[in-house]
């Protein structure tokens, strides 16, 4: 049975409705919305369950990963990964240290350097390195099941030394830690910022999560999208910085210019598009009712005259109802009024 025409509007809006509500989502919306949140999260097959960062101000980041895999055998490594190089010697940009890699019992602990080094953290799984060299990204930590991971929940815990850039003026240095951005979704995030000096005048988060100050510790409490930015910036007193093995630059006003880049016209520009994705919808289904419904007409079933200015086909398709339908009468009225006015004679 064919829809008629009001259902056929209602399926396209209600189509371009669940594209935009799924873009929403997908663009970080959905860390707003706590219980679909869980419901999206809970039927991905990989995601981690529980996401813990200590960072301390002398650069040392340890973190805790509580992975849960849904389907079994299907995945053979757990991993982070590293938009700086990784690596055990020093360099001269900024680069991720790799301290340590533990995994719970049974997995084996690696890391790939940037350069495509790779290293097994533990001398009776050696005969396994030419394996994760070949399945393991550059910039990557993690832990390596030969046989395949069954379903449950997985630990790791991962300490680096983080050489970053360092941006400083006379009043003030200010750090961006970016911890992730193409990664799993992070069911729960919680970061535990050490500051027992008082050296942290303001924090921000991207996404933006909860932050409150325990005892010596600013505490970040959150979630995490899949593939969205998670990091921490931090502004700290000058003195901080003898702290980091990092790579100062001199900034001219490095507050404002980091309170600037928190409101930019550009996370303007971004949240009224994510906006537009829920309220296109709606503008389509207003222009629709306003511009494009058909409009019903009281069509009689006789002409008690012939129409003077209306050729017999349109007259016909009007009495039909359908511009599709051209049936013997129109084409015999067409006929005689060809007749009529003398370009043809039957």
């Amino acid at each position: 049975m064919e829809m008629n025409e009001d259902r056929q509007a209602f399926a396209y809006i209600g189509l371009i409705l669940l594209i935009g509500i799924g873009g929403f989502f997908l663009t970080g919306g959905i860390s707003q919305i706590e219980p679909l949140a869980e419901a999206v999260i809970g039927l991905e097959d990989v995601y981690v369950d529980n996401y813990r960062a200590d960072i301390y101000l002398n650069g040392t980041l340890a973190e805790q990963f509580v992975y849960r895999i849904a389907p079994t055998g299907k995945y053979r490594m757990l991993y982070r990964s590293w938009k700086m190089p990784l690596s055990t010697q020093g360099l001269s940009q900024p680069y991720v240290e790799p301290l340590k890699v533990s995994p719970e019992e049974g997995l084996i602990p690696y890391f790939k350097q940037y350069y495509g080094d790779v290293q097994i953290l533990s001398s009776k799984y050696g005969r396994y390195k030419s394996a994760v060299q070949s399945l393991a990204e550059r910039n990557e930590a993690g832990g390596y099941n030969p046989n395949m991971f069954s379903s449950g929940w997985y630990d790791i815990n991962y300490l680096f030394r983080i050489h970053p850039y360092l941006e400083c003026d006379l009043e003030y240095c200010h750090w961006n830690l970016k911890l992730a951005d193409e990664h799993l979704s992070y069911k729960q995030v919680s970061v535990n910022i050490h500051d027992p000096d008082n050296l942290i005048v303001q924090l921000f988060t991207h996404p933006k999560m909860d932050i409150s100050k325990v005892g010596d510790s600013w505490v970040i409490t959150g979630r995490s999208a899949k593939n969205a930015l998670l990091e921490v910036e931090m502004l700290f007193k000058p003195e901080a910085s003898s702290q980091i093995s990092g790579f100062p630059r001199q900034v001219s006003d490095v507050r404002a210019k980091m309170l600037s880049a928190q409101s930019s016209i550009l996370d303007y520009i971004f949240s009224i598009m994510q906006s537009m994705m829920l309220i296109f919808p709606i503008l389509i289904a207003l222009i629709y009712y306003k511009f494009g419904k058909e409009k019903h007409y009281v069509v009689p079933k006789f002409l008690s005259t012939i129409p003077a200015k209306r050729k017999p086909w349109l007259v016909n398709m009007v009495f039909k109802g359908d511009a599709f339908d051209f049936d013997e009468h129109g084409f015999y009225a067409t006929l005689l009024d060809l007749d009529r006015r003398g370009i043809i004679e039957i």
